[in-house]
């Protein structure tokens, strides 16, 4: 198993990849959890900016999970689970998401006597 990154930080609103090359006999399961909450395929994410989360396995033994874009409720430890009659292993990392600052509320003009 090739491990991810223990971690990365990316702004929010950007795209994330996160891959992992992986074998075992026979082929293994794959499992992707975000904290303890297994995270399934093409999910749509609900948060202020719209997101997918989709999950495969390419034929060259590539586990990846991709958001197409990153939000802050979105930052925490993603794991990895693979399993076959052999047994189990995983990998983590964890997400950082940085957010731009915003203006709250804007300026008012006041008049002082």
């Amino acid at each position: 198993i090739k491990d991810l990154r223990s971690s990365i930080e990316i702004t929010e609103g950007e795209p994330v990849h996160l891959e992992v090359n992986a074998t075992g006999k026979p082929i293994p399961e794959y499992k992707w959890y975000h904290y303890n909450n297994l995270t399934n395929s093409d999910v749509e994410v609900e948060t202020k900016i719209d997101s997918t989360i989709s999950t495969q396995i390419s034929s060259d033994s590539i586990y990846s999970i991709d958001f197409s874009k990153i939000a802050k409720e979105m930052q925490g430890k993603y794991t990895l689970k693979l399993s076959n009659k052999a047994g189990i292993i995983e990998t983590m990392c964890n997400i950082f998401v940085n957010v731009p600052p915003t203006i709250l509320r804007d300026l008012e003009d006041i008049s002082i006597s």
